[in-house]
C-alpha cells in the first residue's frame, strides 16, 4: 500500500506527458490541401455567396442543396475513377513484368508490347480527363431568379454528360488493359506459368 501511494503523485505527470505526445502525433498527420483543392474550395465558396443574392430564401436553400449534391456526386465519381485507373496501372505493370519473363524464355512479345503501349496511352488519356473533371465546379445559374428551376435542370444535365464522357475514357482504358492481359495469355497459351489475373474492375 505504501509503495502504491509513493507513486501516486507521478501519475498526473505521466498522463500530461501522454496527452501532449498523442496531441503532437495527431498534429503531424494533418496535411495541407493541394493548390487545386484550395482553388476548388474557393470557387465553391464564391458560388455559395452568389446564391445569397437570391431574394427568395426557399430558393436559396434549394439551390444550395443542389450545388452541394452536385459537388459531392462529382467528387465521389471522380475519386472512384481515380481508384480504377490506379488499379489498371498496377495490372499493366504486372503484364509488363510477365512479358519480360516471357521474352527471357524466348517468346515473341511483339503483340504484348504493342498492347501495353495502347493500354498505357489510354490510361494517360483517361487520367487527364479525370483530373480535369475532378476540378470542375457545377452550380445553378442564379442570374435570373425566375429561371432558377430551368438553370438547375441544365447544370444537372451538363454534369451528367461530362461524367459520362469521362467515364467512357476510363472504360476505354479498362478495355485496353484487358487487351494487354489477353495478348499475354495468347502468347503464353493459358498463362498459368506467368500467374496472370484477368482484370475485373467495375465502374
Amino acid at each position: 500500500m505504501k509503495t502504491a501511494m509513493r507513486y501516486m503523485h507521478i501519475l498526473p505527470v505521466c498522463l500530461f506527458f501522454l496527452i501532449i505526445t498523442s496531441t503532437g502525433v495527431r498534429a503531424e498527420t494533418v496535411t495541407e490541401p493541394s493548390p487545386t483543392v484550395k482553388l476548388k474550395q474557393q470557387v465553391r465558396g464564391e458560388v455559395k455567396n452568389q446564391v445569397k443574392n437570391l431574394k427568395n430564401e426557399s430558393k436559396q436553400a434549394a439551390v444550395d442543396r443542389i450545388n452541394e449534391n452536385l459537388a459531392r456526386l462529382n467528387d465521389r465519381k471522380t475519386q472512384h475513377m481515380e481508384q480504377v485507373l490506379a488499379h489498371l496501372v498496377t495490372i499493366v505493370e504486372r503484364v509488363k513484368e510477365k512479358a519480360q519473363e516471357a521474352q527471357v524464355d524466348g517468346k515473341n512479345t511483339t503483340l504484348i508490347d504493342s498492347a501495353i503501349v495502347s493500354a498505357e496511352e489510354a490510361i494517360v488519356t483517361a487520367q487527364a480527363a479525370v483530373d480535369v473533371q475532378s476540378q470542375k465546379v457545377y452550380s445553378v445559374d442564379t442570374t435570373d431568379e425566375l429561371k432558377v428551376r430551368q438553370a438547375a435542370k441544365e447544370v444537372i444535365k451538363s454534369m451528367r454528360a461530362d461524367l459520362a464522357a469521362t467515364q467512357e475514357l476510363v472504360m476505354l482504358a479498362k478495355k485496353a488493359t484487358h487487351a494487354a492481359a489477353k495478348a499475354l495469355r495468347l502468347v503464353m497459351g493459358l498463362g498459368n506459368k506467368y500467374g496472370l489475373i484477368t482484370p475485373t474492375i467495375s465502374l
